[in-house]
């Protein structure tokens, strides 16, 4: 047959059940030798039975189930003490110690639901009461057997039933109070001054019991000086400083009455002393433990207010609320706390039922948190939840709550506890921080898109100045390699021509664009009539729309006066037109036309073109878009043009609109400009007409113009060279600003143009050093001729003592001007 092993768990309970059978054994033995050697006439009793008290408190410690222990050590107790008696007589006082104790503990655990550690009034109340029932059982049981053998006298019953009786209760109210006091209850504090006022007091107990019952015999009232320190205990060291005080005043009023010495056992005969120490050793032991427990009582109901109070600051700190609720009446109690928290009526903050509460829980709450007990059972009876409470007010807070269900004998809900927290703010702080990740990723997610369109952007403006550069660096090439008919030269010239213009424009748009984002773009408003702008448009489109064979329709009649800038507006004008000649396909048409609408002049560019897609049209504006944005699209640009038509058509106060049938249908751009209804001035009409003399040779009245031209780079400095000359002006050349310096003063020039950005000294420093010569040089007009072209450039420019501001690249007719309006002739001395 297979060997059955218990398991380990079952393994652990038998060892522990046998440890504790053979401790409970030992200790009864203990006591009951110690009754023995005190009995009075080392048969019938004793004055204290220590046994019954250690039994009990066995009993109430453990389980009742560990009678058997007591009833063998009683009768091993008999054996080894060598007591001759009736056989039988032996067991039958076993039994009759057994059932008292037994009957006792069942007493106290049926109907005293006894705390072991003693820390109530009833608790010692009951702990009596046993003691009275373990006591009357025992003495009646032994009595009687002891009588049916002949040990004790029909007529001495009573006395021998009377001493049992007070003994077994003396030693309930000693001994158990001891051991349950000790054993059970929280643990003692580690205090060393704790401890040593406590030793101090059994001390001082010690000392006057040993004065009392084993000092000169004198009154009886001498007994009662015990009390003072025993109070001392109870009252400084509750029910554990009581018990311990009096097991040293027991023991040795016991020894000292045995012994017959002390103010009892020599001044009385030996049943009376007995008695009377019975009646003082119970007295006292009542008395004290008493008083010690009420001593406890208060001090816990201190503790438990200094707890509470504390708690209250705790909730009120953390903006919390205890509540309990009884579920078979369903009232609610809450502590204080609530009031603020919820903003509930008087009637209602503190206490209130479940139905009136849930109807203050959000509606999309208030199903799941009617549902708090359905997940709670024993083994996990606590659950949390968060939920909205609608305030009185309508203010919505947020409830963080922790409830635990409490169960009883049965595994029935009974009530619920918990602590409810206001975690608005903690939401409030999670929302804004959800909403900051939420813009941070946003704002990451908008960074990576603008640098995906930097990037690309930076990849278009490479293809768009790349595409014309590689037109003039290719016709040079062509024309440098050999002599080339007169055809094929003008040819290749134009085209030099035409894509230095183009390279020109994207690099005036990147700048305007530079300018519009900044705010720095800036209007030289006066009085424009369009037509004269659109038709200047149309001429500067003309040979682009020729060379696609284009049909190229302008309807502009003078008289569409408006307020603005003509250089902007001829510049929309010609952002518009270039756009519908780069999307019109070969053998199309544009369409140019100014009308009035009511206060409204309005220039309308339409073609046949490649017309929009409805899901582009509403970006069309948009800088950096482009409908076909990939490296196979058809037509060049940098999306940039539209963008700036809008920025400027809406900074002189006007409206640009795009519309289109679909893709293949062609598209119209309308800008609408308000009218102006005041007469024209002398100075109305378009841009400023080119100076008279441009065409005039470069003269004083009496020589050739002398220009001096100052530029580090060999290039611009023989091109500008060049056009003065053509226009018979004297030129005269400095590769820097120090030998233009020393050139000026030889020379004598009638103009000076001077570039700015130049190695060492800069074109600002060498203007200021012109400016500090002698009086007659000083005066020198002087042209910043640069690449830098931002506004503040200019500004810084003029600062400095230039007169004029010409940015690069140059045109020959630009220069001329420039010189010819602050030559000698123009401005006489």
């Amino acid at each position: 047959m297979p060997r059955l092993t218990p398991s380990p768990a079952v393994a652990t309970r038998l060892l522990r059940g046998s440890a504790l059978t053979v401790v409970v054994g030992v200790v009864y033995l203990v006591t009951a030798h110690f009754s023995t050697f005190w009995a009075s006439d080392g048969r019938t009793g004793t004055p204290i039975f220590p046994g019954v008290g250690a039994a009990l408190a066995a009993l109430i410690l453990f389980g009742r189930g560990y009678w058997p222990a007591i009833f063998m050590a009683r009768l091993l107790a008999f054996w080894l003490a060598g007591t001759a008696r009736t056989p039988w007589l032996m067991p039958a006082i076993a039994l009759a110690n057994t059932a008292a104790v037994y009957a006792g503990a069942y007493a106290i655990e049926r109907w005293g639901r006894l705390d072991p550690a003693l820390t109530r009034l009833r608790d010692v109340l009951w702990l009596a009461v046993g003691g009275l029932i373990a006591a009357s059982v025992g003495a009646t049981i032994g009595v009687s057997a002891m009588e049916a053998v002949g040990e004790v006298a029909s007529g001495a019953y009573a006395a021998t039933w009377l001493r049992w009786w007070m003994g077994s209760i003396g030693g309930v109210l000693v001994v158990t109070s001891l051991a349950l006091a000790w054993g059970a209850g929280q643990p003692w504090p580690r205090r060393g001054r704790d401890w040593g006022w406590l030793l101090a007091c059994v001390a001082a107990t010690s000392a006057v019991s040993a004065w009392v019952f084993f000092g000169t015999p004198t009154a009886l009232a001498r007994t009662w000086l015990v009390f003072p320190v025993l109070l001392w205990s109870s009252l400084a060291f509750g029910v554990r400083g009581a018990t311990l005080a009096l097991l040293p005043a027991t023991l040795i009023g016991v020894a000292g009455t045995t012994m017959g010495v002390g103010v009892l056992g020599s001044s009385f005969e030996p049943d009376v002393r007995y008695v009377l120490l019975q009646q003082f050793v119970t007295a006292a032991s009542f008395t004290c433990l008493v008083l010690a427990v009420v001593a406890d009582e208060r001090r816990g109901k201190d503790a438990l207010r200094d707890r509470e109070h504390r708690l209250h600051l705790a909730l009120a700190a953390a903006r919390s609320f205890g509540f309990e609720v009884d579920l078979e009446t369903g009232a609610v109690t809450r502590t204080p706390e609530c009031a603020e928290i919820l903003g509930l009526p008087a009637g209602l903050s503190d206490r209130g039922t479940v139905q009136s509460y849930l109807a203050h829980v959000h509606e999309d709450d208030r199903a799941r948190v009617a549902r708090t007990t359905g997940p709670m059972s024993i083994r996990q009876p606590t659950v949390r939840l968060t939920y909205r409470f609608v305030r009185p007010d309508g203010r919505v807070v947020h409830l963080d709550e922790t409830c635990t269900g409490v169960f009883d004998a049965t595994g029935q809900l009974t009530r619920l506890v918990g602590v409810t927290m206001d975690v608005t703010d903690r939401w409030r702080v999670e929302q804004e921080r959800e909403e900051l990740l939420t813009r941070e990723r946003a704002a990451r997610q908008e960074a990576e898109q603008a640098t995906l369109l930097r990037d690309e952007f930076l990849g278009t403006v490479s293809h768009e100045l790349r595409t014309p550069l590689n037109a003039i660096l290719g016709w040079a090439q062509i024309l440098q390699s050999g002599p080339r008919s007169s055809e094929a030269l003008q040819s290749g010239l134009a085209t030099i021509a035409r894509n230095a213009r183009l390279q020109t424009q994207l690099i005036d748009d990147l700048l305007d664009l530079s300018r519009m984002s900044a705010g720095k773009l800036r209007l030289d408003p006066q009085t424009v009539d369009l037509a004269s702008v659109v038709h200047d448009a149309v001429l500067a489109v003309t040979p682009a729309a020729a060379a696609r064979s284009l049909r190229l329709q302008c309807v502009a009649a003078e008289g569409a006066r408006v307020h603005g800038d003509p250089d902007r507006l001829q510049q929309v004008c010609w952002n518009l037109l270039v756009n519908a000649v780069k999307f019109t396909e070969p053998g199309g048409a544009v369409r140019v036309e100014v009308v009035s609408q009511g206060a409204q002049h309005c220039i309308r560019v339409s073609d046949t073109g490649a017309g929009i897609a409805p899901h582009f049209l509403p970006h069309v504006f948009d800088r950096f878009r482009q409908a076909d944005g990939s490296t196979t699209r058809r037509h060049s640009g940098l999306g940039i043009g539209l963008a700036l038509v809008r920025q400027i058509v809406e900074m002189h106060g006007g409206t640009v609109r795009a519309d289109s049938r679909g893709e293949g249908l062609g598209a119209t751009f309308t800008v609408c400009m308000p009218a102006l209804r005041a007469p024209a001035s002398a100075g109305t009409g378009t841009a400023p007409e080119a100076p008279s003399g441009l065409a005039a040779p470069l003269r004083t009245a009496q020589a050739p113009l002398r220009v001096l031209v100052v530029d580090d780079d060999e290039d611009a400095r023989e091109i500008a060279a060049q056009f003065l000359r053509s226009h018979g002006a004297d030129v005269a050349t400095a590769e820097s600003a120090d030998e233009g310096l020393a050139v000026l003063c030889d020379y004598r020039p009638d103009v000076l143009v001077a570039d700015v950005g130049m190695p060492g000294v800069d074109g600002y420093a060498f203007i200021r050093a012109v400016r500090a010569l002698p009086s007659g040089q000083a005066r020198t007009p002087a042209v910043a001729m640069t690449a830098l072209v931002r506004d503040d450039d200019r500004r810084r420019a003029l600062e400095a003592g230039f007169q004029a501001h010409l940015p690069k690249p140059i045109t020959r007719e630009g220069l001329i001007a420039v010189v010819t309006r602050l030559s000698p002739a123009r401005h006489p001395a």
